[in-house]
């Protein structure tokens, strides 16, 4: 009887023990795991890359080719050139004013500029031509559209009122640019002039 429980105090002894020791490894792992943690060093977030730069320059738009033109009356617009092939002139603030540069088409008219660059401005004179100033028949509206949209319409160029400006800001990529000028249903004399007409084209520089 003594011997039965001397060997049931020591199973209790030995079982305690394993206890005891089973808790103490699970705890150290605890704390390695702890440690683990507290010792991960994670990496650096990638800088960013600024954006870019976009330097503009000025340019006239006869230095680029349409891609699409249409003329109410001929076969072609002309550029820097009337179709006499004389000077292109305007009515300017009531003097008459010529300019180097632009294009003359006979409304309807339509000139398509595929540019895909940023833009910053859009400036131009329009009107009548010289060759058609003293005709009541020339009537006519000037129509500017960027990306099949109109950003900017005219009143009645006519002569009474033979020419107008345009200053446009625009600042953003654009995919195309049309001039346009409506004959308002009938195109006798319409002889329609673009003066100087300039854009300020961006050029994109990443900043890495």
């Amino acid at each position: 009887m003594n011997k039965f429980k001397i060997f049931v105090n020591l199973f209790f002894i030995i079982c305690f023990v394993f206890i005891i020791s089973a808790c103490n490894q699970t705890k150290n792992l605890e704390d390695n795991e702890n440690n683990e943690d507290n010792n991960i060093v994670m990496p650096e977030e990638t800088p960013k890359p600024e954006n870019s730069i976009i330097y503009y320059e000025k340019a006239l738009l006869t230095t680029i080719e349409p891609t699409y033109y249409q003329v109410g009356y001929g076969e072609n617009y002309y550029v820097n050139e009337d179709a006499n092939g004389n000077f292109l002139s305007l009515k300017v603030d009531g003097i008459e004013t010529e300019f180097k540069s632009g294009f003359f088409a006979h409304a309807y008219s339509v000139l398509r500029f595929d540019i895909n660059k940023y833009i910053k401005s859009f400036k131009t004179y329009f009107g009548i031509g010289l060759s058609a100033r003293g005709y009541s028949q020339a009537s006519m509206k000037f129509t500017v559209i960027i990306d099949d949209e109109i950003v900017y319409e005219s009143n009645l160029i006519d002569k009474s009122n033979p020419s107008g400006y345009i200053d446009l800001n625009i600042k953003e990529k654009v995919n195309y640019l049309m001039l346009v000028i409506d004959d308002l249903g009938s195109n006798g004399y319409d002889h329609g002039l673009w003066g100087d007409p300039m854009i300020e084209i961006g050029r994109e520089v990443s900043n890495e």
